[in-house]
């Protein structure tokens, strides 16, 4: 059991379109803001909370580390780059629906990959009387 095992099981699951594993695909997620940055083996992009699960069964039946992100632009709280070399990053950014919302509770429930400019414009587009803190 291993990486490349993992990597075959991934593809299947995803498609190869949605597994990348090239020095220019990574090349995004090596970047950061720290010292020093890593370089994953791979990067993931799951669409639906069932490829989520699945990806994450098949990381732990072949002992990959995964590292994962929501769209991995908030260079103030940190980046897209993993903690360490040769994780696998499973990118969050194609979930971006709106999942539920509750006027008299004043919550909205999102999928990860909802940035704060999506959720901010659904507020002001359906009306609602709250406030999005950024923060």
């Amino acid at each position: 059991m291993g990486a490349s095992e993992a990597l075959e099981a991934w593809s299947a699951l995803l498609g190869a379109g949605r597994v990348a594993v090239d020095a220019a695909s990574l090349a995004p997620y090596s970047a950061s803001t720290a010292a020093r940055s890593t370089r994953p083996l791979a990067v993931l992009r799951p669409l639906t909370t069932d490829e989520v699960v699945a990806v994450v069964r098949i990381a732990a039946r072949h002992g990959t580390a995964l590292y994962p992100i929501s769209v991995g632009h908030n260079w103030g709280y940190g980046d897209a780059c993993a903690v360490r070399d040769g994780n696998v990053i499973v990118d969050l950014s194609g979930m971006r629906r709106i999942l539920e919302m509750d006027r008299d509770l004043a919550y909205v429930v999102v999928e990860p990959g909802v940035t704060q400019a999506q959720l901010s414009d659904y507020l002001l587009r359906e009306d609602l009387p709250m406030w999005m803190d950024c923060t």
